[in-house]
């Protein structure tokens, strides 16, 4: 087959018009109302940084295709404005200022994510905003938590278990627990190794600064929690998932929900109602720890009395330890007994 040298010339020209409009697209995506571009000075921003040359007609058919392709690039009005102020640009984003703020904070406050991971993850939110927000965005940027994890490999535990969940597939794991010197060690099966947990994965959830795996484990009707973070040797396993509704007892459409609530900040345990008597000067302490919708006023005005839906478990007593001489237990007096116990417990060592 010969050489056909118009066809070849006709190929590359497209291909420099492809890549001549994704440049110009890089360009208005670092603009917005406050700072757009004219003709003249993306031509100049092209042939600086890309290296390509084009003229006014040629940007202005570019910023039609983009637009008529869905992109929401805008022209600023001339009448009244200046001229440095004329010029298109990209009028809407994935994320406005403000929520790039919000997810940047929180990436940097969030104990489960190591430092490397935060910074990747903070550089690619950064780069969905333009270039004059990014500045003030860094010259704003939130001091990290001193407690995050040192432990890597997170990234690759959360993304197997979203494939698990969207495969409908068990996983397999190994646990850690922290030892008193500080080491981290698995926690071991009735022959001393490393127990491997099988579970049917069906949530996530961010709390109190750690991440958790909601789930059910196969032998039993209920829920459990594990934290991501100390999950080791993830695995999507070849067994299918069976669905909560049928292995979790009395399943509906809020117990997950429920579970979150009222289970894993307290630990994992049977619900139960507890009558307090607070005298705090309001009901912040109350409200964070459990929940407005856990939370019910009982008695006359000014009683201080409060019904309160949480979970019977250790986890609960250093709930209330945290709150102090601001509460007292007044029922179920089985809840009151062991309360009264771990407190001589913990006097008797002083």
């Amino acid at each position: 087959m010969g050489y056909n040298k118009k066809s070849d010339s006709i190929n590359i020209g497209h291909a420099n018009k492809r890549i001549r409009l994704l440049r110009v697209l890089d360009i208005l995506n670092d603009t917005d109302e406050t700072c757009p571009m004219n003709a003249d000075s993306i031509i100049y921003t092209l042939q600086k940084k890309y290296g390509i040359s084009c003229d006014r007609k040629t940007i202005s058919s570019d910023v039609k295709v983009l637009q008529e392709g869905g992109y929401d690039v805008q022209q600023m009005r001339y009448s009244g404005t200046s001229v440095a102020k004329r010029g298109w640009f990209m009028n809407s984003r994935h994320f406005s200022d403000w929520e790039i703020k919000v997810l940047i904070d929180a990436v940097a406050a969030s104990n489960f994510l190591s430092k490397p991971v935060s910074d990747e993850l903070i550089e690619k939110l950064l780069q969905e905003t333009n270039s004059l927000s990014r500045d003030l965005i860094k010259d704003d940027m939130p001091p990290f938590s001193y407690h995050k994890t040192k432990i890597d490999g997170l990234d690759g535990t959360i993304e197997k278990i979203i494939l698990a969940i969207k495969l409908k597939k068990q996983i397999s794991f190994k646990y850690q627990d922290i030892s008193p010197d500080g080491k981290p060690v698995f926690r071991t099966d009735q022959k001393g190794k490393p127990r491997v947990y099988e579970v049917n994965p069906y949530s996530t959830v961010w709390l109190d600064q750690f991440y958790y795996l909601i789930c059910n484990t196969p032998k039993y009707s209920n829920l459990s929690s594990y934290r991501l973070d100390r999950m080791k040797d993830v695995q999507v396993t070849d067994t299918n998932r069976t669905p909560a509704s049928q292995a979790v007892e009395n399943f509906c459409d809020t117990t997950i929900q429920d579970f979150i609530h009222t289970s894993i900040k307290q630990y994992t345990g049977s619900s139960t109602p507890l009558t307090i008597k607070y005298n705090g000067s309001n009901l912040n302490a109350l409200i964070d720890i459990f929940g407005r919708e856990n939370i019910h006023k009982v008695g006359k005005e000014g009683e201080g009395l409060y019904n309160i839906l949480t979970s019977y478990n250790d986890g609960l007593f250093f709930t209330l330890l945290s709150i102090g001489e601001k509460i007292e237990i007044i029922e179920p007096k089985l809840i009151r007994d062991e309360y009264i116990r771990r407190l001589d417990k913990i006097r008797s060592v002083y």
